[in-house]
């Protein structure tokens, strides 16, 4: 992130929330233009590690950090908000600390892989805002919620509720559960 520094959530320390943030790779050009600019202070020595283990550390560092912030527990229930690599790291992190784990996505072949091969608990379809309304609503169970690469439209509103660092809980009806 490119913070700003001044306005609220940076000077309350949560630049990732800066109402100016500019990101590399979407309001800045990314790691793979041509020739970048960047703050010394910014880059860091891979030391060695293997290049795959490096492109992982940033999507992990992102989700681990939203687990740990939420104060996931064992035996909690948590809501993962979309099936991409953030959210499934942000999924196996809270699956980790022992948490149940629902991950809602709208493309069935990622929240099938993520189940499959992570060994998350229960599996979400938000196939319009309508299901995913009433499924919210079916039950009313409490869920730390992360929000993963929040795209889609019907998503909106949420994201925009949640900024400056927030947290909130949600009540969901639970999925078919993963194989």
């Amino acid at each position: 992130y490119f913070n700003c520094g001044t306005c609220y959530s940076c000077r309350r320390g949560l630049v990732n929330a800066c109402t100016g943030n500019e990101t590399m790779g979407v309001q800045r050009e990314g790691a793979f233009a041509e020739y970048i600019t960047m703050p010394v202070e910014r880059i860091y020595d891979g030391k060695g590690l293997d290049p795959k283990v490096l492109t992982l550390i940033e999507p992990f560092c992102i989700s681990y950090h939203g687990v740990q912030r939420a104060n996931v527990k064992a035996g909690e229930k948590v809501l993962v908000v979309g099936a991409g690599t953030i959210g499934v790291l942000a999924a196996v992190a809270a699956k980790a600390k022992g948490a149940e784990v629902t991950i809602c996505d709208v493309a069935p072949d990622k929240l099938e892989y993520a189940c499959r091969t992570f060994g998350l608990d229960h599996k979400l379809l938000n196939e319009s805002p309508e299901a995913f309304a009433k499924a919210l609503i079916c039950l009313e169970m409490s869920f730390a919620s992360f929000r993963a690469l929040l795209r889609s439209k019907y998503w909106l509103s949420f994201s925009e509720e949640n900024r400056f660092g927030s947290f909130c809980s949600m009540g969901c009806c639970i999925g078919p559960s993963c194989p």
